[in-house]
């Protein structure tokens, strides 16, 4: 269902960027953090803008943000736990341009994204002479060493709420910054900041 909804979103920003009057592309380098502090994803993605009418303009990107693995959690003195993340996305957004001068351009925008996260859980165990007694032996067995690693995947529709700010160096070469706030639609997590910058051009 997540997956529909986004395709559709993406189906419909396709028609609307055949009508554009103007389009641009910005590489971007990323950075996503996480209220919960599970850690920073640095990342690479494609922007997209296309003029739609007035001072209205259809925002789509897409990219990845590297693994990222956070810190141990439930340590103690024989075991711990442990977490990476990486992850493939898109997203959808409208945003309306205003001009603060002859070079400089804030896009505030809102919209939807698409993440499909790729986790790796790692539970590692140096083994215990404090396992458990059986009653009718009297022994301690214990429990051995032992690495378990789980891989699976968890896909998210965010809801986006950001601006992009927009220096022009040439008539069509620009630089470009930006943040925003993601809310899991799902889970209420929120991922913030979410920061980008980089350069594109206009053609």
């Amino acid at each position: 269902m997540k997956k529909t909804l986004f395709l559709f979103a993406v189906c419909t920003s396709l028609w609307f960027s055949s009508m554009a009057q103007q389009h641009a592309v910005a590489v971007n380098y990323l950075n996503l953090g996480k209220l919960d502090d599970r850690g920073w994803n640095s990342g690479v993605g494609v922007q997209a803008k296309f003029h739609l009418k007035n001072s209205w303009y259809l925002i789509p990107d897409v990219g990845y943000f590297f693994e990222k693995t956070n810190l141990p959690y439930h340590k103690d003195d024989n075991n711990f736990q442990k977490d990476s993340h990486q992850y493939l996305f898109g997203n959808v957004n409208v945003g309306y341009s205003f001009s603060l001068s002859n070079r400089l351009k804030l896009v505030p925008y809102i919209g939807t994204g698409f993440y499909q996260d790729f986790i790796k859980h790692l539970h590692v165990s140096s083994g215990s002479d404090n396992g458990y007694r059986d009653p009718s032996s009297g022994t301690n067995p214990g429990y051995p060493p032992h690495n378990i690693l789980d891989e699976y995947s968890d896909s998210m529709i965010m809801l986006n709420l950001g601006f992009l700010a927009e220096y022009n160096i040439t008539k069509n070469m620009f630089l470009t910054a930006g943040s925003k706030y993601m809310l899991d639609t799902y889970s209420q997590s929120s991922y913030i900041p979410y920061l980008n910058f980089g350069m594109g051009c206009r053609f």
